[in-house]
């Protein structure tokens, strides 16, 4: 797209940056404007108007630009001897074997007293703080659920059990209730309920990368929203409490 600006050299008005700028701005929106007729539907014509702010112009104006690949070398994952995966499944096994392998903790010889050390501090550092740290044995309270149910967004995707965070945020008081009875009957024990320590994991391809390489999916996990309200209420616990020791460096 180019913009023609003519004038005469005998004359004053010399366009100034501002007035080819301005130019150039009102050729992209004609560009804009032939585009959404010639390319988008009759219905999906309001994705351009005058309420349209200035990010989301943008934005457009990048998808638009942008190549779309229609072929690609591999529409499935390899597996590391370069076999295709025959079916979903298969391919689904690859790509948890991938990231199980890279989210492991490996300690050398060296470092091993270390992981043994930490296991043992993790182990037994609710017994160790019964007396020390109520804080970590104490229940949690409607207030705190309240706030960690009112810090949550109402968008986010639900995990396996197909709870939706309106649908805990719309609980009456008896059921906010029954829900904190779960947590702290979960706090109490160390234990999570089974349906909260599953994940749906979504395999997202980074643009440009190849399609059939597992590295290059990165993977978005759906969590359960009642299993992330409670992890919030830990999280402004142990906030609380290493702020209140300074244990927290800045950069932290």
């Amino acid at each position: 797209m180019c913009v023609c600006i003519s004038y005469t050299k005998d004359s004053e008005e010399v366009p100034t940056k501002f007035t080819i700028k301005m130019g150039c701005f009102i050729a992209l929106l004609a560009g804009l404007y032939w585009t959404r007729m010639l390319v988008f539907p009759v219905d999906q014509k309001d994705l351009l108007d005058s309420r349209l702010s200035n990010g989301k112009l943008w934005k457009l104006v990048k998808n638009i630009g942008k190549e779309q690949p229609q072929v690609e070398k591999c529409n499935t994952i390899k597996n590391r001897d370069g076999t295709v995966a025959r079916d979903d499944g298969l391919a689904a096994n690859i790509l948890s074997l991938h990231y199980q392998n890279i989210s492991k903790l490996i300690f050398i010889g060296e470092d091993r007293h270390i992981r043994s050390r930490a296991s043992d501090i993790v182990h037994g550092c609710r017994s160790k703080t019964q007396d020390i740290i109520p804080i970590f044995n104490r229940d949690f309270t409607l207030q705190e659920l309240e706030a960690a149910i009112a810090d949550s967004k109402l968008n986010k995707s639900p995990g396996p059990d197909g709870i939706h965070e309106q649908m805990i945020n719309k609980l009456s008081s008896i059921g906010r209730h029954r829900f904190l009875d779960i947590i702290n009957g979960s706090w109490k024990i160390g234990r999570l309920p089974r349906g909260w320590r599953r994940a749906i994991v979504i395999p997202i391809r980074n643009p440009c990368k190849d399609a059939g390489a597992p590295e290059s999916f990165r993977p978005i996990a759906l969590t359960c929203i009642a299993c992330k309200i409670m992890e919030k209420m830990i999280l402004k616990r142990l906030t609380f409490y290493l702020n209140s020791l300074d244990l927290l460096s800045k950069e932290q």
